[in-house]
């Protein structure tokens, strides 16, 4: 699945990087470009979960191929958190069954998201790239831990506001707005697909942290 993923979308990538190697200096020297990693057990898995961050914060796959990566961050409150949700759901194979992707295909090796200008240079491919994620990878549940930054809602690619997504509802915590999570729902033939958004969990409390992590667990079991 991740081969075939790679196979489809390679036309946009090269798109996407020569146009942004004519705006951005050194450009292959500089910037990274992240292909979304798919577990190897997540086409069989019960529930398909893709996870969305914001951009690669200087992840390089060719240092780190593989999803497995993800194990080896306990650092990165971003990455506990999709930890807890995969062990939640997956107790068996917890990484082995999700995806992880990010909004933002192209970063700066250095680290940090891309710049404002990289960024609206580059967002068209990405939704380009992320309408072939969803045709491919066939979610059930898709759950963009992304926020806002860049004075953007980092979900903006996926056009919530459209008519074809339904406001479910929010999940409100107290302690901390950015970790509210809001539920859409996408109707499609078969299934309907679940949205899930909420911001990062960086230099959260612990208890932000636990009414995040109950809320998502608490929305994909009603919705999903």
């Amino acid at each position: 699945m991740e081969n075939e993923l790679i196979k489809q979308t390679q036309s946009i990538y090269d798109e996407m990087c020569e146009q942004l190697s004519n705006i951005a200096e050194d450009f292959e020297e500089k910037y990274c470009i992240f292909h979304t990693c798919v577990g190897h057990l997540y086409e069989k898995a019960d529930k398909r979960i893709v996870f969305y961050g914001r951009a690669t914060n200087g992840w390089d796959e060719d240092d780190n191929p593989g999803i497995f990566t993800i194990v080896e961050c306990k650092r990165s409150p971003f990455f506990r958190l999709i930890n807890r949700i995969a062990n939640e759901l997956f107790p068996q194979n917890p990484v082995e069954s999700i995806v992880w992707s990010n909004v933002c295909k192209v970063a700066p090796r250095k680290g940090g998201n891309p710049s404002q200008k990289c960024y609206d240079a580059q967002l068209p491919f990405d939704g380009k790239i992320l309408r072939k994620e969803m045709e491919i990878l066939s979610p059930d549940v898709i759950i963009f831990i992304t926020g806002i930054a860049l004075g953007k809602r980092w979900d903006e690619v996926f056009d919530l506001e459209s008519p074809d997504y339904k406001v479910l509802e929010t999940m409100q915590c107290l302690d901390d707005s950015e970790c509210n999570v809001e539920a859409y729902q996408y109707e499609r033939p078969g299934k309907p697909l679940l949205v899930l958004v909420t911001g990062r969990p960086d230099f959260k409390s612990y208890s932000a942290l636990e009414c995040q992590f109950n809320s998502i667990m608490s929305l994909i079991r009603k919705y999903s």
